[in-house]
C-alpha cells in the first residue's frame, strides 16, 4: 500500500514539474518565412502577444519601417510572387505596404502570397497573424524590386 502512494506522489510531482518546466518557457508565436522564385527572403518578427498553457506576455517592437533597418533587400522582379508560410497556420492574416503615409493592406491569395508592385523600388511589408485561442503577432520584411 505504501508503495501505490509512493508511486502515486512520484508521479504528481513528475507532473507538476512538468507543467512547470512547460510553462516557465515564454511562449512566442511561430515563426514566419518568406520566399519569391525559390528565394528565401529575411523576416523579422515584431510585436506580438501570445498566451501559453500556463503564462502569457506581450513584447512591443518598432513599427516596420525601423524594423527592418539594417536588412539586406530581397532583390525580386517587377510582379515577382511572393510566399509566405507560417510554422503554424493562424485563424486570420493581413498583409500590409508600407508606402509614404498609411500601409496599405494588400490582397493575398488562398496559397498565402501576394504579388509585388511593378515599379523599380524598394519596398517594405508587414504580416499580421491571429490565432485566436493563442495571440497574434506582426513580422516584416523589405524587397527591393529591380527594373528587368
Amino acid at each position: 500500500m505504501r508503495w501505490r502512494l509512493a508511486l502515486a506522489a512520484a508521479v504528481l510531482a513528475a507532473v507538476a514539474a512538468g507543467l512547470v518546466a512547460w510553462g516557465a518557457a515564454p511562449p512566442e508565436p511561430p515563426g514566419l518565412t518568406a520566399a519569391s522564385g525559390g528565394q528565401p527572403i529575411e523576416v523579422r518578427r515584431g510585436s506580438y502577444c501570445w498566451r501559453g498553457p500556463l503564462s502569457g506576455r506581450c513584447i512591443d517592437t518598432w513599427a516596420p519601417r525601423e524594423l527592418v533597418q539594417g536588412l539586406e533587400p530581397a532583390r525580386v522582379g517587377p510582379g515577382a510572387t511572393v510566399e509566405f508560410r507560417f510554422g503554424r497556420e493562424p485563424d486570420q492574416v493581413a498583409v500590409y505596404l508600407w508606402a509614404e503615409g498609411e500601409p496599405q493592406e494588400v490582397p493575398v491569395t488562398g496559397e498565402r502570397a501576394f504579388t509585388a508592385p511593378q515599379e523599380p523600388g524598394t519596398y517594405v511589408y508587414s504580416i499580421f497573424g491571429r490565432w485566436n485561442r493563442r495571440g497574434d503577432a506582426t513580422y516584416a520584411f523589405t524587397i527591393q524590386v529591380e527594373a528587368r
